[in-house]
Formats: C-alpha cells, sequence, structure tokens
C-alpha cells in the first residue's frame, strides 16, 4: 500500500518539468499535534483573552473550574510568564487618585529616613 502509493508520487513529481524528470529522494513530512493539555491550555487562554470569566470558558470546553485554574496556570508557567493575579482580566481600573497619593507620601517619608 505505502510502496504503491510512493511509486504514484514519484511518477507525479517525474512528469514536472521544474524538476527535469527526476523524481526526489525523500519526501518530508513536518507535522506536529500538541499533546490534549496544550490545546486546552490554548483554548482557555484564548478564550479568556477575549473578556470570558475563568468559571464560564470551564463548562463551555468540558472541564471543571479546578481544571480551567490549572490549564490556564500551565499556559503562562511554560511560556515563563506570570500568572495574572487573580485570573481576571475584566474590570482592572488604574489606582484611584488617593491610593496614588498616599503611595507618594509613603516613598517621600522613606526617601526622608
Amino acid at each position: 500500500m505505502i510502496d504503491s502509493s510512493l511509486s504514484q508520487l514519484s511518477d507525479a513529481a517525474g512528469s514536472d518539468d521544474s524538476r527535469d524528470g527526476k523524481a526526489p529522494e525523500w519526501i518530508e513530512v513536518d507535522f506536529f499535534l500538541k499533546p490534549r493539555t496544550e490545546q486546552l491550555a490554548d483554548l482557555v487562554v484564548e478564550l479568556w483573552k477575549s473578556g470570558m470569566k475563568l468559571k464560564e470558558i470551564g463548562p463551555q470546553v468540558g472541564l471543571s473550574r479546578s481544571a480551567t485554574d490549572r490549564a490556564f496556570r500551565h499556559w503562562h508557567e511554560s511560556r515563563g510568564l506570570p500568572t495574572p493575579h487573580g485570573f481576571s482580566n475584566r474590570n482592572r481600573r488604574p489606582p484611584s487618585a488617593k491610593i496614588l497619593a498616599r503611595r507618594e507620601h509613603v516613598l517621600k517619608r522613606i526617601d526622608e529616613g
């Protein structure tokens, strides 16, 4: 079966004018299928980046909440990235003016000694 497929391939390649009638000696197939854990982690992060909460993602992809959290954490750790605190990308607000003023005050006091 494989031999007949290869001979058909070499016959087809031999009829191509750009190869000067020579069949290739090797055919290289470069294909890599990610493990299921990597595929799920990619999917979880993709949905999270689109704005979904992790607790909404789990049921949609068929994972428990803890498995969803592990996949999310794995995706970041495998790339050497810090896992976002609280795993949330929604409702992030910059610090209020009051907090910024307090921080400046504290830093000033530290500098003064």
